[in-house]
């Protein structure tokens, strides 16, 4: 595949949606059920394009992890206990 096509490809989906065929399905019901619904927009029930979520993915990771070793560490001194 070429630049051009690959960059052609890439145009396509950013206006259009992804290619999975079950998201493109879910979008045009979206934009079928949408007129029916009072103050809702066709996007806010496709579940593309997703929002970027606040929460810093480093940073929950990061967390996570720290529970989980704390936890680990709880488990094991219980274990020495008995």
């Amino acid at each position: 595949m070429t630049q051009d096509e690959v960059n052609l490809w890439a145009a396509y989906m950013e206006e259009n949606g992804p290619l999975n065929i079950a998201l493109r399905v879910e979008a045009a019901v979206a934009r079928a059920v949408a007129p029916f619904l009072k103050n809702t927009k066709p996007k806010d029930l496709m579940p593309w394009p997703k929002q970027e979520q606040d929460i810093e993915t480093q940073d929950m990771a990061a967390s996570l992890m720290e529970q989980f070793t704390a936890l680990a560490r709880k488990t094991e001194i219980s274990r020495k206990v008995k």
